[in-house]
């Protein structure tokens, strides 16, 4: 992974930057107290130093963490367990009185696990001791491997630690024994069908892993997470680094691990509620290793509420605390000090963030109060290398921030800012832990997750009266308002001076010192994300709505909108390819420099016939991906079939959604002038004209090259033939929407159920939507090709990955004539008669998408076997193509029956030939040497 191996670097930077700083700013304040600095404005100055140092220590651990990693952070390889062998499994599903509903959700996705059936078991263990989930347990498992246990109706102890160590002797009674593995869910944990055979592989791969977990996502975050709480940052960078140093965590749900290895460490550890991490500690200690996969595999659900995500932070806060005095258990003795770190420096540095940051909210207000500076120095020398230093460490750590925010895709932070609005809620949460060991008190008190479910005040008032008081968020009101009067104090201490400069220089080195302003004014920031949480919630989505749920048989997964709450993760396209019956791609993963950072490997089989690479989404992608490709010594693409394929927009007047449509020629229709369609000319019957043009009818006059591409027509043939032999997959949702355009006669094809054909793809990186847009592009596939295309689908990558390719195969690294262009059908790309723009691009729920992501490998892999299965016969020495293929410009030799005709004279172009294709810059060269310039 790209950011782990440059994040070590940056994290080296950001450390050896913030001493330096530190350390000449402890000389300066040394030599202010020589020099005669005394009485509250030395106060203030150490104040001041120690506030900045009391954010910078626990804000810069994770740059410790990745530090550790430095030459050994690589992403651990994604794996799939093919056949139907396997070792057997059972399944724990915890339950403790959460809504029926979502247990049974998750139930109905263990049950449909694509796992061989006769190879795991699903045990509920239900704490809640209901005879309902008794019964309605007992009627889903009906002929399969369910099974129902509880510990009672009797109060019940240790938790979910001994609700699983319950489970552990249950199975033991059951017919054959106990299996080889344990999974663990959590009730609200629906599962992909691929999560066993995700897994498992890790464990077979290396006899010493005793826990495989995949990173916990959620599927019913509010759009833009508020409060934070996909917890990005832990999944997608941290765990991650704790992986690459030997100190991965079981994350408490979704992992699979050896039944003999948990036996080994007497079982679920019972002293704590954060079982998981504890279980992580003493699996290491007893010689074992864990091993995180940084691959979606499960989604649950978030605390509706900010009063209730509070409440579940705080357990959460006890649990991951009470894990620090495991150091001194008899059991890390066998923990080499890297492991020791790594499993308790999050506890460490969790206590520390909260100690510091809570001592530093209640100290920020004092300092700005007193109106003095807040940085001591002795000379405007000393002063500008303060700032230059600081300057320096902020650059460090931004651009670590950048790194690690590009990585798991959250928003940039700047020196480390987090929710500091949960700290008073967490210290108050470190400071009962700390008494209840004082006075030797037990384990703190538990509530299950998914009885933490306070429904939010419907009405304003009501709102405030429970934040303010009930909430206790009254103390933010107090934090800010200090805030706000001490920097106020500072101001009008400023105002004191004799003349602006003075005034200038006194909030510079006072309440605006940038080291100090970052610090206060992010504060003041996070004290306001409860309050307007409170005032205005974001409008919470019914649990129901957010699955795709099959009528009949009741399985429901997460849709895309609900998956997608800005989590890294591979796209539907490329995951459809994964655990499938004729081939494994995870079998060799090839991390490849310049591919996206969010995909940085190429996935192949074990024999390398086969391999698949994400480019990530838009032209520049596309194109920089693919020539890190063609680039990379690791691989020789001289006779490589290359199929591009992804889902698009379907024009209704050529197919339908689900259609899997085989392009000739790939059109780039966004490169031209564009004009507000509300302002064209009233003969223009589009806001769209080519460059160089006047006219939307008239071919560009002033071209890149880039504009049209032409691919081998007989492998195209080929292609739709091999896909033809497929059943497609279709749905009732999309056969109910497509229905609508049959009112319209030139919308009929795509009125009909969907079926493979030739017509082709338009690329833009703009996501259109509407009729008039639509025709628009018509007009420009026929205008480009001279009449030869058809306009049927809508891409953002495909010219950028043609023209990749077209510049390898100039210099003889890939074959042009061996491409194919796969696009399926996942929704219209107008509305159907009688409906908005805005409706079809937004709100229609078209039905589409899981029938096109389906067809995606349905079709696909037709045409990837019949390319393997007539190798020899057919596909190793080539498939002569009858049409010209290549650009625009004729660079591969050949004439183009589109455009204005070969630039090189139907010749192959030279490489280092340069050309001039803007109309205006002929036209300025030709002045140009007319003048004998």
């Amino acid at each position: 992974m790209e950011f782990m191996s440059r994040a070590p670097k940056a994290a080296l930077a950001s450390i050896l930057s913030s001493w330096a700083y530190f350390g000449y700013s402890f000389k300066c304040l040394l030599d202010a107290q020589a020099g005669g600095l005394a009485g509250t404005a030395l106060k203030v100055a150490w104040l001041s130093f120690l506030m900045q140092l009391g954010h910078a220590i626990p804000t810069g651990t994770p740059h410790l963490l990745a530090l550790s990693a430095w030459g050994k952070a690589k992403r651990q390889s994604l794996l799939r367990l093919n056949g139907d062998q396997g070792p057997t499994v059972d399944i724990f599903i915890t339950y403790c009185g959460e809504e029926l509903d979502v247990l049974m959700d998750t139930l109905r996705a263990v049950v449909a696990q694509d796992y061989p059936n006769d190879r795991y078991r699903v045990i509920v263990l239900d704490d809640s001791a209901s005879s309902n989930v008794e019964a309605e347990v007992a009627m889903l498992g009906q002929g399969k491997n369910v099974y129902y246990s509880t510990r009672g109706s009797k109060p019940k102890t240790h938790a979910k630690a001994g609700n699983l160590n319950h489970g552990l002797q249950y199975i033991s009674t059951l017919p054959g024994g106990a299996s080889d593995l344990v999974a663990v869910l959590d009730v609200d944990m629906i599962p992909s069908q691929q999560w066993l055979r995700a897994l498992v592989p890790h464990l077979l791969a290396d006899p010493k892993v005793a826990l495989a977990n995949p990173p916990q996502r959620s599927y019913n975050i509010p759009d833009g997470d508020p409060l934070g709480q996909s917890m990005q940052v832990l999944f997608d960078v941290m765990e991650p680094f704790k992986n690459a140093t030997n100190s991965a965590w079981c994350c408490g749900t979704g992992f699979v691990v050896r039944r003999d290895a948990l036996e080994s460490i007497g079982g679920v550890p019972e002293k704590s509620i954060s079982e998981d991490i504890l279980t992580s500690f003493y699996l290491a200690a007893a010689g074992w290793k864990i091993v995180y996969v940084h691959e979606d595999l499960q989604w649950g659900l978030v605390p509706p509420t900010i009063t209730s995500h509070i409440k579940q932070q705080q357990r959460s806060c006890a649990g991951l605390i009470s894990t620090v005095r495991a150091a001194w258990n008899s059991r890390a003795q066998n923990m080499t000090p890297e492991e020791k770190y790594g499993a308790l420096f999050p506890g460490f540095a969790f206590a520390m963030i909260v100690t510091m940051t809570m001592i530093n909210l209640i100290v920020t207000p004092l300092i700005l109060l007193s109106g003095t500076p807040l940085v001591a120095y002795s000379t405007d020398a000393q002063l500008r290398i303060i700032l230059i230093l600081f300057l320096t460490k902020f650059l460090a750590i931004f651009a670590y921030d950048f790194l690690a925010s590009r990585a798991a895709n959250y928003q940039l932070s700047l020196l480390g800012i987090s929710l500091a609005w949960l700290i008073p809620f967490q210290f108050v949460t470190l400071a009962r832990f700390a008494l209840s060991v004082l006075v030797g008190g037990g384990v703190p008190l538990f509530t299950p997750s998914g009885l933490i479910d306070i429904r939010a005040p419907k009405t304003l008032g009501s709102r405030l009266k429970v934040a303010l008081w009930d909430d206790g968020f009254l103390v933010y009101i107090v934090i800010a308002a200090s805030i706000a009067v001490g920097t106020a104090a500072s101001v009008n201490a400023a105002s004191k001076a004799v003349d602006a400069a003075g005034i200038f220089h006194t909030l510079f080195v006072g309440a605006f010192w940038p080291p100090a302003f970052l610090i206060w004014s992010m504060y003041l920031t996070d004290c306001w994300i409860p309050i307007s949480y409170a005032l205005s919630p974001p409008q919470p989505l019914a649990r129901t709505g957010l699955l795709e749920r099959d009528p009949t048989t009741q399985l429901a997964y997460p849709n895309l909108h609900a998956k997608d709450q800005g989590q890294p993760q591979f796209p539907p396209e490329g995951e459809v390819w994964y655990g499938i019956p004729e081939f494994n791609l995870l079998e060799r993963n090839i991390t490849v420099p310049g591919f996206s950072p969010l995909f940085p490997d190429a996935h192949c089989t074990k024999s390398g016939d086969v391999c698949q690479l994400i480019t990530g989404e838009s032209e520049i992608n596309a194109a920089s991906t693919i020539t890190a490709l063609i680039l990379s010594p690791l691989f020789d693409l001289r006779k490589t079939y290359f199929m591009v394929a992804g889902i698009a927009g379907i024009n209704p007047k050529v197919a339908t959604l689900g259609s899997v449509t085989f392009a000739r020629f790939a059109i780039q229709v966004a490169l031209q002038y564009e004009f507000d369609a509300r302002s064209i000319p009233a003969n223009f019957s589009t806001g769209y004209v080519p460059q160089g043009s006047k006219s939307p009818t008239q071919y560009p006059q002033s071209i890149y090259g880039t504009e049209v591409f032409e691919v081998n027509d007989p492998l195209r043939q080929l292609a739709i033939g091999f896909a033809k032999t497929a059943t497609l997959n279709d749905s009732s949702t999309a056969a109910a929407y497509r229905a609508n355009y049959a009112s319209n006669s030139a919308y009929t094809p795509g009125s009909q159920p969907p079926s493979v054909l030739g017509c082709d793809v338009a690329t833009s990186d703009t996501y259109f939507s509407g009729t008039l847009l639509g025709e628009a592009f018509e007009n420009t596939t026929t205008l480009f090709t001279n009449g030869s295309g058809t306009y049927c689908t809508t891409a953002q990558e495909d010219n950028a990955t043609l023209e990749a390719l077209l510049r390898g195969a100039i210099n003889n690294l890939t074959d042009f004539s061996r491409i194919i262009i796969m696009r399926t059908a996942s929704d219209f790309d107008r509305p159907y008669s009688g409906e908005a723009d805005t409706v079809n691009l937004f709100y229609a729920d078209q039905g589409g998408f899981e029938p096109a992501i389906r067809n995606i490998y349905l079709a696909g892999v037709k045409v990837v076997q019949g390319i393997l299965t007539e190798w020899g016969s057919t596909f190793e020495k080539g498939v002569k193509p009858n049409n010209y293929i290549g650009d625009i410009f004729g660079s591969l030799g050949g004439k183009p029956d589109f455009g204005p005709g070969s630039e090189f004279n139907n010749n192959p172009v030279i490489p280092s030939r340069m050309r001039v294709r803007s109309l205006k810059a002929k036209r300025a060269l030709e002045k140009l040497r007319a003048a004998g310039g």
